[in-house]
């Protein structure tokens, strides 16, 4: 079969098994603040960039299951883009990943998923919110 590929403004036709992962698209993961800036200024492409709304830890229960967590986390990520994943590490909970999603239903899904799937055993922080304060003195 076929598939279409945007280069630019322009479009062409491409046999299925010449694609490669390199073929599809990136999503571009951008802060709250990054997200003001590109709308206050003339970003290039504002299509291509989602805004992360709710972050959390996944840490595993055991540390000894962190090398099988991160191959769950890595396997599901391919499925699911829009999950941004950085590596994080507690004094208390050890080694782990400090994940954005786009909402708390998003989060809840993948840790799910994470359980189920994977058989993971996960400990999962409270969610946060990025926010912009303002100081009106």
């Amino acid at each position: 079969g076929f598939a279409f590929r945007e280069h630019g403004n322009r479009q062409t036709h491409t046999q299925v098994s010449q694609l490669s992962l390199r073929s599809v698209p990136r999503v571009h993961f951008i802060s709250l603040c990054e997200y003001q800036r590109c709308q206050q200024s003339l970003c290039v492409s504002k299509k291509n960039y989602v805004l992360l709304q709710v972050f959390a830890g996944f840490y595993p229960m055991d540390q000894s299951e962190y090398p099988v967590l991160r191959t769950a986390l890595e396997k599901l990520t391919l499925n699911d883009s829009s999950v941004s994943v950085f590596q994080d590490s507690s004094v208390a909970l050890g080694q782990g990943w400090r994940l954005g999603f786009l909402g708390l239903l998003h989060m809840d899904v993948f840790r799910q998923r994470l359980e189920e799937e994977f058989d993971a055993s996960i400990l999962v922080t409270t969610p946060s919110v990025p926010y912009k304060g303002w100081s009106s003195t």
